[in-house]
């Protein structure tokens, strides 16, 4: 049963590096071979989960290779991994199906679908992994398998962005291996442990260092998951064909940042030694800055992906104060509006993406009219925006509401604060998503069109996964109660 834990990772990692030898000629041959890669190892990855939740951790645990008695690289499937592994199992094969389409108009398409599916794998690592250094060997692999997508199309823009990201990314990782070092050495483990790791023995008279590097490593896990002022790589990253931002910005790359800062500051240093200190008020502060920072931003950019990345940075961090909060009611909302966010904002970008792939047109003062043309594209759209603004009972709702409530309850300046970043940030969101809505159907388009280019809905790949994920954030904005009931085991340490 080990192997249910193992093969989501190695099965796509493998799938993706056989691609680069086969190199498919029949675009058919080659769908057929991703789609069938990327459900099976979505099937596989609900089957862990479904037999770790029933039978208990020791059924899927698994030691891919072990360095030393205290460090190994290592499988194990916790909650957390749960929530997370389920929110890329769901997300990839739609994200691929709508890929087929799209990229169509890209290029290389066999270069472009081998790192997509390597990775797969590798965030799959990500989520089922056991320990700080399996963590941090997946971490920095990441990097390397999605720096590819992002310079995909090889021009001056995405040179500029690949080497960007690559420079930011690895200056995190390099932060974390510090935080490795110090675990290490303060540390009964590198396991991820509900509660902390440090040995209260050992640290004694060491916690200002301690805290320190605290603070350093959530700014090198920060970097993915966009936290300023290490930030300024996903904007850029925009110029990637849309189903990588689509991935970057809702589930793959960001996600796995704000994971690992949860992993972090619950499972590593632990609340008890962080809250009320020093090291707590500087990484909430950040949290809260960032959402202010990204909404006022997302106003003023007029680039369509652009608009939406400032919004991801802006989201982002609104997970980001829940998990800083250091109760268990905080992080119950930040892992609710990570699920919430996820299926939300891969749908706008979406959206965004199918507007410049039937179109051409990439700035939101180009969208007037065309809500007559492409009803389903703009009808997702307002939906999907409406959700991620917080209008109830939509999902984005629910999870704002939670890290507001949360923060409030915390009783103190820097959680009335992030309250208050919440409804600004809440204020902001309307005027830079709604205005896409408003233009599109009571403007006039005054461009002339003959028939054979005129502005239309995309074909079924691309508004099957449109209505598909629509209806899926509805939907879980009516399952909620049973969702946090889930997620509150994390924050009991379950």
């Amino acid at each position: 049963m080990f192997l249910l834990s193992c093969l989501p990772i190695l099965l796509p990692v493998l799938a993706g590096a056989f691609l680069f030898l086969w190199n498919p000629e029949s675009r058919r041959a080659r769908e057929i071979y991703v789609m069938a890669s990327a459900l099976l190892t979505t099937s596989i990855i609900l089957a862990a989960i479904l037999t770790t939740y029933t039978q208990g951790h020791d059924a899927t645990d698994c030691t891919l290779v072990r360095f030393s008695s205290g460090m190994t690289l290592s499988l194990h499937i916790d909650r957390a991994s749960m929530i997370f592994g389920m929110i890329i199992a769901v997300l990839w094969p739609i994200t691929t199906a709508y890929a087929f389409e799209y990229m169509k108009h890209e290029g290389k398409e066999n270069k472009f679908f081998g790192f997509f599916l390597m990775s797969y794998g590798v965030v799959c690592g990500i989520a089922f992994a056991e320990d700080f250094l399996t963590l941090y060997i997946f971490y920095e692999m990441l990097t390397l398998s999605t720096l590819p997508l992002v310079m995909h199309s090889l021009d001056q823009k995405a040179r500029y962005a690949g080497r960007k990201y690559f420079i930011y990314s690895f200056s995190g990782a390099a932060a974390v291996f510090i935080l490795l070092i110090f675990l290490m050495q303060y540390g009964t483990t590198l396991n991820f442990t509900y509660g902390g790791v440090l040995d209260l023995k050992k640290i004694v008279g060491e916690e200002s260092i301690l805290r320190a590097v605290f603070v350093l490593s959530f700014f090198g896990f920060g970097v993915k998951a966009a936290v300023f002022p290490v930030h300024s790589w996903l904007p850029d990253a925009s110029v990637a064909p849309t189903p990588v931002t689509a991935l970057l910005h809702a589930v793959a790359v960001v996600k796995s940042g704000v994971f690992a800062i949860m992993r972090l500051i619950y499972f590593g240093f632990g609340t008890e030694f962080l809250y009320g200190t020093s090291a707590q008020t500087v990484v909430m502060a950040a949290a809260i800055v960032t959402i202010v920072f990204g909404s006022a931003r997302a106003v003023r950019a007029q680039h369509f992906k652009r608009r939406l990345a400032y919004s991801t940075i802006s989201n982002l961090s609104y997970i980001v104060l829940g998990f800083t909060l250091m109760t268990p009611a905080g992080l119950t909302a930040g892992l609710v509006h990570m699920v919430f966010h996820a299926v939300l904002k891969i749908t706008l970008f979406f959206c965004a993406g199918a507007v410049m792939y039937k179109t051409g047109r990439e700035y939101v003062y180009e969208m007037p009219g065309l809500a007559r043309k492409m009803p389903i594209v703009f009808a997702t759209y307002t939906v999907s925006a409406l959700g991620l603004l917080g209008l109830p009972p939509l999902g984005g709702f629910v999870g704002k509401w939670n890290i507001a409530t949360a923060s409030v309850a915390l009783g103190t300046p820097m959680g009335y604060a992030g309250a208050a970043a919440l409804i600004v940030s809440a204020v902001l969101t309307v005027l830079y998503l709604l205005p896409v809505t408003v233009d599109s159907i009571w403007s006039r388009d005054t461009l002339v069109y003959d028939d054979a280019h005129a502005p239309k809905d995309p074909n079924a790949y691309m508004c099957v996964p449109l209505l598909l994920l629509t209806a899926g954030g509805v939907a879980l904005a009516f399952v909620s109660q049973p969702l946090m009931a889930l997620l509150s085991g994390v924050a009991a340490g379950m």
